[in-house]
């Protein structure tokens, strides 16, 4: 999946396969508009509000912090390995 923003730079490019991307993304738009009115009750009911992973788990924000920097440091160390190879 791509952002509309890379979609958008592909078709720039003349990507042909971005088009169907740009295509897919303008009818998925038009189709949530048409459909919006229908459905509003469900979507503004299942509405959370601002939900993150600490708040959902009542803890402080640094173990996820640190939790993920660790993940992200792993990742380079796996890299770095394999491009030694």
């Amino acid at each position: 999946m791509t952002s509309t923003g890379t979609t958008l730079v592909a078709v720039g490019e003349g990507r042909r396969d971005a088009m169907f991307g740009l295509l897919g993304t303008v009818t998925g738009a038009l189709a949530f508009i048409r459909v919006y009115p229908h459905i509003k009750e469900v979507v503004e009911a299942t509405d959370l509000g601002k939900v993150t992973l600490p708040s959902a788990t009542k803890t402080s924000p640094w173990p996820w912090v640190a939790g993920l920097a660790g993940l992200a440091a792993a990742a380079a160390l796996v890299r770095r390995v394999q491009a030694a190879k």
